[in-house]
């Protein structure tokens, strides 16, 4: 909203757009829809498998503390535990890509490329 006024003052003295102009902003303008929806995507991807590693946090929590031998039970939690910190690292991987995917096409369909062979320029969790 605070470039509004800037946009019309600059409609005020350019000339109208061309045909060509006006696809080109759609495409551009579809490719950011497109980008908000894969983003959309991975985030919910990310609170389902959350969710999931919720569960099986609380059901290893539950199992260790309803066992009467103290020893095996937060052997075996510790156990759980990792595997889970390996799923929620697993999890945080998979969004990180897709997102790191999606915004990629979007810069390709803008004409933006980005070569990341010599040095990362994205850095995957």
């Amino acid at each position: 909203m605070e470039r509004l006024p800037l946009y019309l003052q600059k409609s005020k003295h350019d000339p109208p757009p061309t045909f060509e102009d006006l696809q080109y902003e759609i495409g551009r303008l579809r490719q950011e829809v497109a980008l908000h929806q894969e983003a959309q995507e991975a985030f919910m991807g990310l609170f389902s498998d959350t969710r999931e590693v919720y569960q099986l946090l609380r059901d290893a929590l539950i199992k260790a503390s309803s066992r009467h031998c103290r020893e095996p039970a937060f052997l075996e939690l510790a156990y759980d535990t990792q595997s889970i910190g390996l799923s929620i690292r697993q999890c945080l991987q998979r969004t990180s890509h897709r997102l790191s995917t999606s915004e990629s096409r979007l810069l390709c369909a803008l004409g933006i490329y980005l070569d990341d062979t010599a040095s990362k320029d994205c850095i995957f969790i």
